[in-house]
């Protein structure tokens, strides 16, 4: 006789093991896909970085950039999740062109109108001439960072420093030194007065009818002792006429000094007639360069009877 009952505990102990033996086999593979999964993103990790390490060591090959740089390009890389994103990072900086750059940044600060034509061609060949970007931005901050009014200051402080000048010396050339409109036409004023030899304003040498004034260095205005003898000797001559012959030494090119002379004589006689009133008729001639030395940046002023 069938026993149902015995039937079915052992279909209940049969489907147990049975329930038992597919978790144990769903469990063994499962850790193996999962150690399978951990195995290729450790893979894929790996492969990342030496993806990453392939394409520093080409941008590295550019010569582009300086150690500094690549350490901040190396930050970037590491940042990214995938290839796709090194890609993106790599194009940036492989695809930067250098010598545009160099020439986009000159011209930003040739709009400045802080430097003339020439200190422009002096920094531009100090610009071009750096190797990586990094140096070049420092160079350039310099440039560009010149803070031309506060150097006008600066500078005009240590001349006034020197104790050469008088206050209103130092006024006219303070108006002068300011009215530069670059550096470089400052930098050459500056130095024609700090270097100015105040030992060439020597008296005024009066010999019988003429007067001879000396002057420095590309100078053509009277100081204020020039004038007080000038108005001396004015005073204590007769005449019916004055001749004024403007002179300089071999300093400079002899158009420039022609012309330096020109306003040595004309500068007197302005002097001589708005300032002394002289009504007498005034010759005022400039005779360029006549040879070296101090003696001969001078005005010859002939009274004429």
């Amino acid at each position: 006789m069938y026993n149902y009952k015995n039937t079915k505990v052992k279909m209940k102990k049969y489907l147990g093991i049975l329930a038992l033996l597919f978790v144990g086999i769903f469990a063994y593979y499962g850790c193996r896909d999962n150690s399978q999964i951990n195995t290729k993103v450790e893979q894929q990790m790996v492969d990342l970085e030496s993806y990453k390490t392939s394409k520093l060591e080409e941008l590295k090959s550019l010569g582009k950039y300086d150690t500094k740089q690549l350490e901040e390009i190396k930050a970037k890389f590491d940042g990214a999740k995938d290839k796709s994103g090194i890609d993106g990072i790599f194009a940036e900086f492989s695809n930067f062109d250098f010598d545009a750059y160099k020439i986009q940044m000159f011209e930003k600060l040739k709009a400045t109108g802080k430097y003339s034509t020439e200190e422009l061609e002096n920094i531009k060949a100090k610009l071009f001439a750096v190797k990586d970007k990094l140096g070049f931005d420092s160079l350039f901050t310099g440039f560009s960072d010149f803070d031309f009014d506060a150097y006008k200051t600066q500078m005009f402080e240590k001349l006034k420093a020197t104790g050469k000048y008088s206050a209103e010396e130092l006024e006219s050339m303070k108006a002068k030194l300011f009215e530069a409109k670059d550096k470089m036409a400052f930098d050459g004023l500056f130095d024609k007065y700090k270097t100015l030899d105040k030992s060439d304003d020597k008296k005024t040498k009066v010999a019988g009818k003429s007067v001879t004034v000396l002057y420095g260095v590309n100078v053509f205005t009277l100081t204020e002792n020039q004038k007080a003898e000038i108005k001396a000797a004015v005073e204590s001559n007769e005449f019916t006429a004055i001749n004024v012959i403007g002179y300089t030494d071999m300093t400079g090119n002899k158009e420039y000094n022609r012309k330096l002379s020109e306003k040595r004589a004309l500068f007197v006689k302005t002097f001589l007639t708005k300032e002394l009133a002289v009504k007498e008729t005034i010759n005022a001639n400039g005779e360029g360069q006549v040879g070296t030395g101090k003696e001969n940046r001078k005005v010859e002023i002939e009274f004429v009877k």
